[in-house]
C-alpha cells in the first residue's frame, strides 16, 4: 500500500481553507472587540494566535481568555502550566469545521514571571 506525496498544490490548497478561516476569525474578533493576536498560518494549514509578548501580562491574558471563549466550543483548553523560567503557559487547541475538513489549530501565550510583570 503506497502513500500519496503531499504536492505544493495541497499545501497551497490548506493554507487558502486556513486563511478563510483566519478571515472569519478576525471579522468575529472585530464585531466582538476583541485583543488583536498574531496569527500563523502553517503550510499544512494549521493555525497558531499568539498573544504578543509586547504587550503586559495582564493584556496577554485578557487577549487569550477573550479569544478562549470564542474558540472553546471547538476545542479544550489546556490546564495552565509553569515555564521553565517561573512564567506561565496558557494553551487552547481547536478543529474549526469547514465544508472542506477542519482546520486545526491553536492560540497561546505567554506570561512573565510575577515579579518582572510589565
Amino acid at each position: 500500500m503506497s502513500t500519496a506525496e503531499t504536492t505544493t498544490r495541497d499545501e497551497h490548497r490548506w493554507q487558502l481553507r486556513t486563511a478563510e478561516v483566519l478571515t472569519r476569525l478576525l471579522k468575529h474578533g472585530i464585531d466582538a472587540e476583541l485583543p488583536a493576536l498574531m496569527w500563523t498560518v502553517a503550510s499544512n494549514g494549521t493555525l497558531i494566535g499568539e498573544a504578543s509578548v509586547l504587550q503586559p501580562n495582564t493584556d496577554r491574558r485578557a487577549a487569550f481568555e477573550a479569544w478562549a471563549q470564542l474558540l472553546g466550543r471547538y476545542g479544550r483548553r489546556w490546564p495552565e502550566h509553569d515555564r521553565m523560567n517561573g512564567g506561565t503557559h496558557l494553551h487552547l487547541v481547536f478543529s474549526y469545521p469547514t465544508n472542506r475538513g477542519d482546520v486545526k489549530g491553536a492560540i497561546r501565550a505567554d506570561l512573565d514571571p510575577a515579579d518582572s510583570d510589565q
